[in-house]
């Protein structure tokens, strides 16, 4: 399409929101109106001057700021008519009647005035048609009757008493309403006293459990303890009667041995056996081998001397000393509480 100032090309282009036709020589702006409604420069060959034909079809159209705001008028009220007419129908007829009026529809679609306005008035039409009437006649009747019949007027002295009763009413729910309300929070006072004793009745029971478990367990390490010593009082009076035996039954062989041959013999027996018994306070290993030790079914055997245990099987029983031979069935723990520590070599 030409110019209407000169014979450059127009061409759409979209600015501050209108649609407008721009030349590209004169860089000048033409609504649509102006160019259906202007005429372009007359020729000197004509005397008669030429209208510009209005094209319906070249999508160049702009509407004024009045109409526009009368265009957004419009589409709130249909809008709003749309969501409040509680149907689905009347709904979209209001909708589409105010896509039909909105200017933002009418700046990229271009209707001639002979289509769209008619169009505008059925889709109103038919959704006021289809609302659905809320207050009818019937319905105003119903609610006339379902209306509590007013009371009958009262002397103002009624009034006066009616009111002092109502406030005597109010003011007993309020006290009953305090009432309760003080004994409820009495009630979860209680309560909570009620558990927190509770609470620190079952703290002290702990505690006196754990007492008595503590005391328990004092009674058992001194029973043990004490076992301890009567087996080493024991071993003591074992040992000290041993030893009167055999120094009695030296006295004895000593009496005995009349020739000097036979005093001989036995000083000599004697002075080994003095040598023996000191080798074995001094080193109470490689001193004796008896296999004969290991064979026992006792859980551990004791040295009495050295204060070590070991089980039955160690290479070490052989060479205890019988006098520090003992043997115990206890466990590892009582032996270690009676003193005693565990061998190096079976470590038990």
């Amino acid at each position: 399409m030409k110019c209407l100032k000169c014979d450059g090309e127009l061409h759409p282009i979209l600015k501050d929101g209108q649609s407008y036709a721009q030349c590209d020589k004169c860089g000048r702006l033409f609504t649509r109106h102006d160019l259906k409604y202007s005429a372009p420069t007359p020729q000197p060959q004509s005397s008669r001057p030429v209208e510009a034909e209005p094209d319906d079809d070249d999508g160049y159209y702009t509407m004024g700021l009045p109409t526009a705001i009368v265009g957004w008028i419009l589409c709130a009220l249909f809008l709003m008519f749309g969501l409040v007419s509680g149907s689905v129908l009347p709904l979209i007829a209001f909708i589409a009647a105010a896509v039909l009026v909105s200017p933002l529809f009418r700046n990229h679609v271009y209707l001639s005035g002979k289509v769209w306005i008619p169009l505008v008035v059925v889709l109103a039409v038919a959704g006021f048609a289809t609302t659905p009437l809320q207050d009818t006649q019937s319905e105003k009747i119903a609610q006339k009757q379902e209306a509590p019949s007013p009371a009958p007027k009262q002397s103002k002295a009624a009034v006066k008493e009616q009111d002092e009763e109502d406030t005597e009413e109010q003011q007993a729910a309020k006290e009953k309403e305090e009432a309760e309300r003080a004994a409820q929070e009495q009630a979860e006072r209680e309560e909570q006293e009620r558990l927190a004793q509770e609470q620190a009745e079952q703290e002290r029971i702990a505690q006196e459990q754990a007492a008595a478990q503590a005391e328990q367990e004092r009674i058992a390490q001194e029973q043990a303890a004490a076992q301890a010593e009567q087996e080493r009082i024991a071993q003591e009076q074992a040992a000290a009667a041993q030893a009167e035996q055999q120094r009695l039954e030296q006295e004895r062989i000593a009496q005995e041995q009349a020739a000097a041959q036979q005093a001989e013999q036995e000083r000599i027996a004697q002075e080994q056996a003095a040598a023996v018994q000191a080798n074995a306070g001094q080193n109470p290993f490689n001193t004796y081998n008896n296999p004969e030790q290991q064979q026992t079914t006792s859980n551990y055997v004791l040295n009495t001397n050295t204060k070590k245990f070991h089980y039955p099987h160690c290479n070490d029983v052989k060479r205890i000393a019988p006098h520090n031979y003992s043997e115990f069935n206890g466990t590892r723990e009582e032996a270690i509480a009676q003193g005693y520590s565990s061998c190096g070599h079976c470590n038990p």
